[in-house]
């Protein structure tokens, strides 16, 4: 049984042995032990019962893989099983009680109809003792998104997302759904040389790659994020490269650590959650963020919508002057002019009056000297989610997370004429 399934099941369980609880049972098993475990899962609700009579219920066919009644139904039939805390107790035998009449079988339809408990993970379910980013996976299992310090387009939360996926289909490919895609990567199988003069290598890159399947499957929602995410890791990657040298060496040497310790940190958090209900909430939550879409919250409630005001209180100029000067550090030849915000029109406003779509033209300087773009800002609840410029309007780039902080908490008020 898995631990973390021990613990929401063990901590408010009380299991008893009884003969006046009886199940219908089979021919002659009246002479057999009868235990009745009752138990209620830590987050409360009505409290289940079960019953074992020499072996395992014929229900025990249709329960999931890596449910915890998986393992509770092949407990023996003299106790509760080990996550239950048990008193031994049999039935009358025969001469006292008589026996009950045989059950009629059922289709197997009837039989997987049983109805199953669910189990609510806690934060105390989820395992994150010893990790080096025990902070930033509390944090999605959470849905404090907020908490996480990186950024829906960043490499670190791709490595991270990929790892997850990896360590995932390896460990826990009991739980993957049946419409499970191959996880693939790209390899070179033909490369280029250039020599000099003396036959010296100067030069060698790969001319051909193949796609190949990496035994490794995942959920195909899941995998459908990763691949959006690398189509727009692709799309940027010059200005993450030019983002990196900002930094200088020890920038690039740093962030190599970082991606180094993902790799190795995630796998062994999933293999520390043991495929769990916990672990699954993380994934979830996970795929959330990586989406752009609102948490889960641990308390199961909807995230309060964003403190923003309504569109005609807020000084989107200033806003939006701000979100492209932040994202603009990662362009890679042209510069944005600070201040050149101008044509800011909320095109759209969602149902409480707050915007859902902005668009504005901007001043930048490239190769052939100073040029006009545009972009359009999309809100979801309230508050900046994507931006998406003129030149590659597919694209959504996330807002600075320092600036979208600032937005909600009323900093760009308009000031009153």
């Amino acid at each position: 049984m898995l631990r973390s399934q021990q613990d929401t099941l063990g901590k408010v369980i009380a299991g008893t042995a009884a003969a006046t609880q009886r199940p219908a049972l089979p021919a002659a098993s009246h002479s057999l032990p009868i235990l009745t475990c009752v138990y209620q899962s830590a987050g409360g609700g009505v409290a289940q019962s079960h019953h074992w009579v020499g072996a395992p219920p014929a229900w025990h066919r249709a329960i999931p893989a890596g449910h915890p009644l998986n393992q509770l139904v092949s407990a023996p039939v003299e106790s509760c099983p080990a996550s239950l805390t048990s008193s031994a107790a049999a039935a009358p035998r025969a001469a006292a009680v008589a026996p009950p009449p045989a059950p009629q079988p059922q289709p197997q339809s009837a039989r997987q109809a049983v109805p199953l408990p669910s189990f609510e993970p806690t934060q105390k379910d989820f395992r994150t003792e010893g990790r080096a980013l025990a902070k930033v996976y509390a944090a999605l299992f959470a849905g404090e998104f907020g908490a996480v310090p990186y950024g829906r387009e960043s490499v670190e939360l791709q490595t991270l997302l990929d790892a997850y996926i990896d360590g995932f289909g390896r460990n826990c490919a009991q739980q993957l759904p049946a419409n499970k895609v191959e996880v693939t990567e790209e390899v070179c199988v033909a490369e280029t040389v250039t020599r000099n003069g003396y036959g010296v290598e100067v030069n060698r890159y790969c001319s051909q790659w193949r796609t190949r399947g990496t035994g490794v499957y995942a959920d195909p929602e899941l995998y459908g994020v990763s691949k959006a995410m690398q189509r727009v890791g692709k799309a940027n990657s010059i200005g993450t490269v030019m983002s990196m040298m900002q930094g200088g060496l020890g920038g690039v040497m740093q962030l190599a650590q970082r991606l180094k310790t993902i790799k190795s940190d995630v796998p062994a958090m999933v293999k520390q959650n043991e495929c769990s209900h916990a672990l699954r909430r993380f994934q979830d939550n996970l795929q959330l963020y990586a989406s752009g879409k609102s948490a889960k919250r641990l308390d199961g409630a909807a995230p309060a919508a964003a403190p923003a005001p309504t569109a005609e209180s807020q000084s989107f100029p200033r806003l939006i002057d701000d979100l492209i000067s932040a994202n603009s550090q990662t362009w890679a030849a042209n510069r944005y002019i600070r201040g050149s915000i101008s044509g800011v029109n909320v095109s759209s406003t969602d149902p409480q009056g707050r915007p859902a779509r902005i668009r504005a033209s901007y001043a930048f300087d490239g190769l052939s000297g100073r040029s006009a773009g545009t972009v359009e800002v999309e809100f979801s609840e309230g508050v900046p989610r994507c931006l998406y410029y003129w030149d590659r309007p597919d694209v959504c780039r996330a807002p600075d997370r320092g600036i979208v902080a600032r937005y909600t908490s009323g900093a760009y008020t308009a000031t009153p004429n």
